[in-house]
């Protein structure tokens, strides 16, 4: 994929008034999953993202007190990574009723920057989630995990500084 955009805008995280840079941008990359049963139980689900972003055209702005031509472009990862497998424990238990599920997985995002001078980032980041959920007839219980590994990640980021941590290590039953 091929992206450009002209005269790029960015939101004010104080005033939420969307802020014109003047800036033109140009992200391109590619996108590979697969989805797939490695056996009759188990299936597997995974994707990579790769995004090389280039400020085309950078002007002076609010947003960018320095030229910024040849930079990233703000809010833009590299790379992505995101791993889901899920097993059917009840091939192991032949008797049993119901459907007995456990699953896990992870996501990775590389780095990005949230202004087009490429000062102030955002870290990396690799959260862990699984999960366990038993079937019967019309009824569905579940405990799901999100973030195991109590990574610090962020859910929003914007151009002044500020931003939203996710939530650290959540059970949900």
């Amino acid at each position: 994929f091929r992206v450009e955009k002209n005269n790029a805008r960015y939101t004010d995280a104080i005033t939420n008034i969307q802020v014109a840079t003047g800036d033109s941008d140009r992200v391109q990359g590619f996108e590979f999953g697969v989805t797939g049963k490695i056996t009759h139980a188990w299936d597997v689900q995974a994707s990579y993202t790769y995004m090389d972003s280039t400020i085309t055209r950078g002007a002076i702005s609010a947003f960018s007190p320095t030229p910024s031509k040849g930079n990233r472009v703000p809010y833009v990862s590299r790379h992505g990574l995101s791993v889901w497998t899920t097993y059917d424990l009840t091939t192991l238990f032949r008797k049993m009723p119901g459907r007995l599920m456990v699953g896990g997985g992870f996501t990775y995002r590389s780095l990005y920057y949230v202004d087009d001078s490429m000062l102030e980032r955002i870290p990396g980041a690799v959260t862990a989630d699984g999960m366990l959920s038993y079937d019967i007839n019309r009824y569905h219980a579940a405990v799901n995990v999100q973030n195991m590994n109590n990574a610090l990640s962020y859910s929003s980021a914007f151009g002044n500084g500020y931003a939203t941590p996710s939530a650290g290590r959540t059970v949900i039953g």
